[in-house]
């Protein structure tokens, strides 16, 4: 991570040969067998130049879930996913903007998804007095915003707002209708969102952060559900109709009053076959999808 002190970030990147050589070792026997290698955004890029070393003929894929500008990620690391991308034959991510990041000659977008089957099965409420309250839920803390989260909460304090997740520092005095439940069962999280009336989505504010929209676990499980979503004016896209930006005209107006628009999000079995296709993508990527929205059908 990014300490605030150049110095000793400078001290800290001269590390990293410390973390490719721990995995050098470990990796080499599995890679050498390997047709295929997923690597996952953040520090394992670091590793790009092992996997070509070891799996040269292997399609070696860079998932991109995150954009780690916002992640506090130090300079070196931000710096090697361009230096190394050229280490991985493939470069997937699930929207436009975090693809158009990268200059590669083969860049995938490969939606998110979620567990359908289980999604399916039956639910019941958590909340109690639910009929004489609207209920909010923040399904997670990632880059929680919590001046945002306070707004909220004071702005409609007949609004019931649980926070789930781990909340390294809790701003001081909470609003009383906001409750955190730190960490809990995924189980018991989408009984949460099953039953709520508005998912928040009170990310930090920072440029880029609109990729969330269709990364985000919590927003896809939102969408899914059809809630009325809430959060920055940057999460706003005309393909997801229910996002409401805090700062349009009436915004916490139109989050009582908005319908359900439940939508049809992939299965997580569709990304693993989209990542696990190592030759052409069938069909072809200019009729599999459209760039500009997060919900890809098969036809």
């Amino acid at each position: 991570m990014r300490t605030g002190h150049a110095f000793v970030d400078q001290i800290l990147a001269r590390l990293k040969s410390l973390f490719i050589n721990y995995w050098r070792p470990r990796l080499r026997k599995p890679l050498r067998e390997a047709d295929l290698v997923i690597c996952e955004s953040g520090a394992p890029v670091l590793l790009g130049p092992l996997l070509t070393q070891f799996a040269p003929t292997a399609a070696r894929v860079y998932r991109v879930n995150d954009d780690i500008r916002l992640l506090n990620a130090p300079d070196h690391l931000i710096n090697a996913e361009h230096e190394l991308s050229p280490n991985f034959s493939r470069i997937s991510s699930s929207n436009m903007s975090l693809t158009k990041r990268f200059m590669h000659q083969n860049t995938t977008i490969d939606a998110m998804g979620v567990p359908n089957a289980h999604l399916k099965k039956p639910r019941k409420s958590p909340y109690k007095d639910k009929i004489s309250h609207k209920v909010a839920v923040c399904a997670g803390t990632t880059q929680l915003d919590q001046h945002a989260l306070k707004w909220i909460a004071q702005s409609r304090p007949n609004w019931q707002i649980h926070v789930l997740g781990r909340v390294k520092k809790h701003a001081p005095t909470p609003p009383p209708n906001i409750t955190f439940h730190g960490e809990i069962s995924f189980e018991e999280v989408l009984d949460f969102i099953a039953y709520a009336d508005v998912g928040l989505a009170p990310y930090i504010d920072k440029p880029s952060i609109e990729y969330q929209t269709t990364n985000s676990n919590r927003m896809l499980l939102y969408r899914y559900y059809g809630l009325p979503i809430l959060g920055p004016d940057q999460l706003c896209n005309p393909t997801v109709p229910n996002i409401i930006g805090y700062s349009e005209p009436n915004a916490l107006d139109r989050c009582e009053v908005l319908k359900r628009q439940p939508e049809t999000i992939p299965d997580w079995s569709e990304l693993a076959l989209s990542l696990a296709q190592n030759g052409e993508i069938e069909p072809p990527t200019d009729v599999s999808y459209d760039p500009e929205t997060s919900v890809w059908l098969r036809m």
